[in-house]
């Protein structure tokens, strides 16, 4: 009569007898645990290649088809032995990829330099355009004060000047919080 322990890994992973140690935590780390989880690491990143990047689920689900159909064809013992003996290996390249993906600047952090130089030039022309809102209501009470003193003059040329000038500055101002809005919007 077959183990549980036989069936699972001579008869399924096609693990060599000599890989087993006949204890069954170390057997499952080392022979199933570690070994799958390189090799999920490895398929997740094969089948981004066929998946694309909205469709995460269908990316798992691709990755553990061919995690199955790596141990259905028998190939999972032999990278098992591998895996094991050249585990020190797998953790330095691994280590190394962690390094360069985190510490070497690659083309992936130019679009992040460019996304915060696109928000700080939005916060400066944020700036910029309060300066000319501030201009621009000054230019309005003036104006505003100007139109009064013309109409009190009893100059009805000036004060037509001044009332259209009053309706400019205002639909400058209009033009300025809509678009002060639309920045403030985004950010």
């Amino acid at each position: 009569m077959v183990t549980f322990t036989e069936w699972l890994f001579q008869d399924l992973l096609r693990i060599p007898a000599y890989m087993i140690s006949g204890n069954l935590f170390q057997d499952i780390l080392y022979l199933i645990f570690l070994p799958s989880l390189v090799l999920l690491f490895f398929l997740h990143y094969v089948a981004a290649s066929f998946v694309p990047d909205k469709k995460k689920n269908w990316r798992i689900l691709v990755s553990v088809a061919f995690y199955l159909l790596i141990i259905q064809l028998g190939w999972y013992g032999p990278f098992a032995t591998f895996a094991v003996n050249y585990m020190i290996i797998f953790l330095v390249i691994a280590g190394l990829a962690f390094f360069v993906t985190r510490f070497i600047r690659y083309k992936g952090g130019e679009e992040i330099g460019g996304a915060i130089g696109k928000v700080v030039a939005r916060t400066r022309r944020i700036k910029d355009l309060e300066e000319e809102k501030r201009f621009y209501q000054t230019k309005l009470q003036e104006a505003r004060a100007m139109y009064q003193q013309a109409l009190a003059s009893n100059v009805p040329q000036a004060a037509q000047e001044w009332a259209r000038a009053i309706r400019n500055y205002e639909e400058k101002l209009r033009e300025i919080e809509s678009e002060l809005k639309r920045l403030k919007r985004v950010i």
